[in-house]
């Protein structure tokens, strides 16, 4: 009986431990938020609609992203480096299309305040952002990877 008891007690405080444990799904979107966590708050999401006013028409699944539904797919953010500062970059695009032709790659800098783009529309890419030859190499990348 005392092994009944002993047991149960143990399963009931490691199962109390257990749930207190982050989920490895929320222990991945904490580390690696896709671009539609990432824009849901400020300054992120300052950056990202700054961008979007660049483009005129903006493609219904850059908007879709602020709205957090729609026609779209995102992927796990990353951190890189740009010329040995730290930033934050994502990747978002229309669904059943081929991302690298018809995506969009943001990149922005760890606080979230600055941030720069490059939108593929089947042809030459759009930068946004005005960003340097180190940025646009990252979001290039970000395409091929």
């Amino acid at each position: 009986m005392r092994l009944i008891v002993a047991s149960a007690l143990f399963l009931g405080l490691s199962g109390a431990a257990l749930a207190q444990q982050p989920t490895y799904n929320e222990q991945v979107e904490k580390e690696f938020p896709a671009l539609d966590r990432l824009v849901k708050a400020q300054p992120y999401k300052g950056a990202y609609s700054a961008l979007l006013k660049e483009l005129s028409p903006v493609p219904d699944y850059l908007s879709d992203v602020l709205r957090r539904k729609g026609a779209y797919m995102t992927f796990g953010s990353k951190q890189v480096n740009v010329d040995g500062s730290p930033h934050r970059v994502a990747m978002v695009c229309p669904t059943n299309v081929t991302c690298a032709e018809y995506g969009s790659v943001f990149l922005f800098t760890v606080d979230g305040r600055r941030a720069w783009a490059e939108i593929r529309d089947g042809d030459k890419p759009v930068y946004l952002g005005g960003p340097s030859a180190a940025q646009k190499q990252v979001l290039d990348q970000t395409f091929d990877e």
